[in-house]
């Protein structure tokens, strides 16, 4: 007699892919206000989950409490957050996958300022001029505030070359 198969497994690292979108998808709920999560479909546990995690100081209080999230995140329904998450964000899925494309490229060129060939001949409308100012003022900046600041300037400057190009 031959053997069976069994339900479908899933891999060990599927779970773990898994675990992380809701853990970060639980991160992207805890950076909202109270009052906007408010139309977003999710349990009281979830809410109370998150209502604690605003209320937490320390760093590691933080961290033990997103850890909590994302443990709760597993019992959720995360495709239904997530509509809602983008139904309040006003980001649709497209737009949080460009957003994602872009932050790849903006850490890329922080961290190798010679990628912006790269990113020329792949984007040929974007302001070349402007692109090479930003990355120099970053290259020169030692405070942290100056680099998160410089580092978002380009983000924005990168989607409004998107933007110019669609």
């Amino acid at each position: 007699m031959g053997a069976e198969p069994g339900p479908a497994r899933r891999s060990k690292s599927a779970a773990k892919r898994e675990a992380l979108a809701a853990q970060q998808l639980g991160a992207a709920l805890a950076k909202l206000e109270p009052r906007r999560r408010a139309d977003i479909p999710m349990s009281a546990t979830l809410q109370a989950a998150l209502d604690a995690y605003r209320r937490c100081a320390g760093r590691e209080a933080k961290r033990r409490q997103m850890q909590f999230i994302g443990r709760v995140m597993r019992d959720e329904d995360c495709e239904a957050i997530a509509a809602g998450l983008a139904r309040v964000t006003g980001l649709t899925p497209a737009e949080q996958g460009l957003n994602r494309n872009l932050s790849a490229w903006r850490e890329r060129l922080l961290a190798d300022p010679a990628a912006l060939g790269d990113y020329l001949a792949s984007h040929p409308s974007a302001d070349a001029q402007r692109l090479r100012q930003l990355l120099r003022q970053a290259a020169r900046a030692t405070h942290p505030d100056t680099q998160a600041r410089l580092a978002t300037r380009l983000f924005r400057l990168l989607r409004e070359g998107a933007a110019l190009r669609e």
